[in-house]
């Protein structure tokens, strides 16, 4: 979720009860990619909240080599800058991968000028929440939320 502190959640779709129309397997405002080898997407029962979570199973990560699940261009949100918000995730993995949950801006002519990120964190088969509070930039327009996954010293994949 994404929102201002203490106000509602501004992530469309967050419990990813809706399929993207043109790919299954991915939630209906969502998206993916990343630089590591490969990445296949599925929506499966959430057994941390109501709804579905969004796996990705990913190999060639490393240290650097990443992949990450993000907010649609369509679905970027605008906000006020300079004010407070606070982006949460409940995460779970392969343990010994390292995730991050992260927020990128966009200005008025749509280049990314800020992000925001929470510490990597290893992951864990139990469900972490994630979060980073932030003030939004004042060239700040839109935002939009990301997970980020990287290997781990011995883990390419999960």
């Amino acid at each position: 979720s994404l929102g201002d502190v203490g106000g509602e959640n501004l992530v469309y779709n967050s419990s990813f009860e809706e399929v993207d129309p043109g790919t299954p397997g991915v939630g209906n405002g969502w998206w993916y990619d990343g630089s590591a080898g490969t990445r296949v997407p599925s929506l499966v029962p959430s057994t941390v909240a109501p709804g579905n979570a969004q796996r990705l199973d990913i190999t060639g990560l490393s240290p650097s080599a990443w992949a990450r699940v993000y907010v649609k261009q369509s679905m970027r949100f605008k906000v006020t800058p300079g004010q407070t918000y606070t982006a949460s995730v409940y995460v779970r993995g392969t343990p010994g991968l390292r995730v991050l949950v992260a927020v990128y801006n966009l200005n008025a002519a749509g280049s990314n000028t800020a992000s925001w990120a929470s510490v990597r964190q290893d992951a864990t088969l139990d469900w972490v929440r994630l979060a980073v509070t932030f003030v939004a930039s004042s060239d700040t327009v839109l935002l939009y939320p990301s997970v980020v996954v990287y290997g781990g010293a011995s883990v390419t994949g999960g």
